[in-house]
């Protein structure tokens, strides 16, 4: 098996172990292999405009909108205060993968087309709904433009499509990349 395609399962694995880990620990789920319940998942694209990246290769700030949009979306649908320790366990999950428009079919990258992040979210199922809803919204495109070249943001329900998700966020990750820079974002991190 090609190394490249052992690290993709690996790494794919280690994510879906992560959010079942993390809803166990955190939600209080039982920690099995079972999905998680029904609209409780999305899978979140942000676009950017290309005119206002061109030249660009390092894919921090594009990761830096993901970030953005998840403590916007938390401060929205938790609590202002949602980094206090008492809401930690409605926060979601969420993996951010930057992507760009050549890399389904190049073995490597020159320079990078059209970047944008998939990200996977798994949201407590208590505000799950809060969540999508505003993630949806306009009002999360316009935050986000402020400060971000942002074009579009995309949400999906995902329920029991975990695994192909998780393939489709990857293939950037494995390509060679020459000054790409940041490519993976996962969410909430916490400062001890």
């Amino acid at each position: 098996m090609h190394t490249r395609t052992i690290l993709r399962k690996e790494w794919k694995q280690w994510i879906e172990d992560s959010i079942i880990d993390y809803r166990a620990a955190t939600f209080g789920e039982l920690n099995s292999k079972s999905s998680s319940p029904k609209g409780s998942n999305y899978l979140v694209t942000i676009k950017f405009k290309p005119d206002r990246l061109s030249g660009r290769t390092n894919g921090g700030n594009e990761l830096k909108a993901f970030e953005a949009l998840y403590k916007t979306a938390c401060s929205r649908s938790v609590s202002r205060h949602y980094s206090n320790k008492k809401y930690r366990s409605l926060l979601p999950i969420a993996f951010g993968l930057l992507d760009a428009k050549n890399a389904k079919y190049s073995k490597g990258i020159g320079s990078v087309i059209d970047p944008h992040v998939h990200s996977l979210w798994s949201c407590h199922p208590q505000n799950a709904t809060k969540f999508g809803e505003f993630l949806a919204s306009p009002d999360a495109f316009v935050r986000l433009r402020r400060v971000y070249p942002v074009s579009s943001i995309d949400v999906t329900p995902m329920d029991d499509q975990l695994e192909r998700v998780g393939d489709y966020m990857l293939k950037l990750e494995f390509l060679p990349r020459n000054d790409l820079g940041v490519t993976f974002s996962k969410m909430p991190y916490w400062k001890s």
